[in-house]
């Protein structure tokens, strides 16, 4: 077996967290989680895990934790607006000069340039 060396492991399970674990990397670069931290984290087989390195510090945040750390981190440029019409807007207006080449119609795609371009005006 080759060189093994140890990293400390401090779960975020809620509540108040127990001591820090000691894990061993194996031969192979693999950590075992202790099956207590798997279940209480709702980690089972294939789960996905992402790692953060800080200062000399590794921390695992299950993917699902980590994505609703980010939730809402741009919503503050969005008050006051509705960026699900916005995108329909966008959207119809690509449709729709897709739809004027299509059909070779100068006019019609001169129009449908304009539309999109007012379209993503108003989405800035």
């Amino acid at each position: 077996m080759g060189e093994t060396r140890s990293v400390v492991l401090f779960p975020q399970m809620g509540g108040e967290p127990p001591g820090p674990e000691e894990l061993t990397v194996d031969d192979r670069g693999r950590l075992l989680l202790p099956a207590e931290v798997r279940r209480r984290l709702g980690l089972g087989p294939g789960a996905a895990l992402l790692l953060e390195v800080e200062d000399g510090t590794i921390r695992l945040v299950p993917r699902a934790v980590a994505a609703r750390r980010g939730h809402g981190i741009f919503a503050d440029r969005a008050r006051g607006r509705a960026l699900v019409e916005e995108l329909r807007r966008e959207r119809r207006a690509e449709a729709a000069l897709e739809e004027a080449l299509a059909t070779g119609d100068r006019a019609r795609i001169r129009a449908a340039r304009r539309a999109l371009a007012r379209a993503a005006r108003e989405a800035r």
